[in-house]
């Protein structure tokens, strides 16, 4: 018999001289194995994410990458390119052992990289340098969402033009000494990954 239900069921049985005769029995079904479900990730190239599944009382996860098994509710992981995660778990009651299944993707987009033109020489006092990079993700400019230049050795030299959004270096703005300076780049690329340089 196929049943779907638990329940009390009766068995009827008649023999070949038309002899009948009866048994009931109960039979329990245990309710399926709902896994999760998870839902899909996206991070950046070198960030980690926690996936946790719920449903079961053990769980194995496997990934399409390697053959790699792993046991518990809840993993972390930091895959640099696009993987999808397959969870098995497992619920016993009532003497039987039934099965559920998840699958997820964690996306994971490209870091992007900074080019830096050759920033001029310039004298004391000789005026500003403009502060300007090119965001690139695989290969091609994009443009970016966000920028910030900073310097740990003249903080106050940044300058920031806010009618058009430029960025100078001028150590001016500081006791005026002569050196090399190092400035820093913040962006974040169309894709939501951050980068410094």
């Amino acid at each position: 018999i196929s049943v779907s239900d638990s329940g009390q069921y009766t068995v009827q049985v008649i023999d070949s001289f038309g002899c009948e005769n009866f048994d009931t029995f109960n039979l329990y079904v245990n309710p399926p194995v709902i896994v999760g479900p998870l839902t899909d990730a996206l991070l950046c190239n070198g960030d980690t994410v926690t996936l946790t599944e719920t449903g079961a009382d053990t769980y194995e996860w496997k990934n399409d990458k390697d053959a790699t098994t792993v046991s518990g509710n809840s993993i972390t992981v930091n895959p640099t390119v696009t993987t999808t995660y397959f969870i098995k778990g497992t619920k016993t009651e009532q003497g039987k052992t039934c099965y559920g299944y998840d699958t997820v993707i964690v996306n994971v987009n490209v870091l992007p990289t900074i080019t830096f033109p050759t920033f001029p020489k310039r004298c004391i006092n000789g005026g500003y340098i403009t502060l300007s990079g090119t965001l690139k993700v695989n290969g091609s400019n994009v443009p970016p969402t966000y920028v910030n230049w900073t310097s740990t050795s003249q903080p106050n030299a940044i300058l920031l033009d806010m009618v058009t959004g430029a960025f100078y270096f001028d150590p001016v703005q500081t006791p005026p000494s002569g050196g090399i300076y190092y400035v820093i780049m913040e962006a974040i690329a169309p894709n939501g990954c951050k980068v410094k340089d």
